[in-house]
């Protein structure tokens, strides 16, 4: 019966052993897997970044695009003025000379 609980003992603290070398295990490889989940985060968190930067810059120019597009329209729309004014000027002229 000694043997069988002294075979027991022995069968224990081996799993007890063996389960602490599991768990360092496991704890190594979460170590391994937060490092790499926080490279691809700040990853992750440069092309965000760059990306709105990007965005930024293209805001910037349509903004710029549509300004230029505003002060042409503009030009033109008094152009069409001035050019509709000499037109009923000269027709004024004609008509009633």
């Amino acid at each position: 019966m000694d043997k069988v609980r002294a075979s027991m003992e022995g069968l224990r603290s081996d799993l007890r052993n063996e389960l602490n070398v599991m768990g360092m295990k496991i704890d190594k490889l979460a170590d391994v897997l937060n490092a790499r989940l926080e490279a691809n985060d700040r990853e992750f968190r440069a092309e965000i970044g760059t990306m709105r930067a990007e965005i930024g810059t293209m805001k910037a120019e349509l903004f710029a695009k549509l300004e230029g597009s505003r002060y042409d329209m503009i030009k033109y729309f008094i152009g069409m003025i001035v050019s509709v004014s000499a037109l009923s000027a000269v027709a004024i002229r004609y008509f009633v000379v």
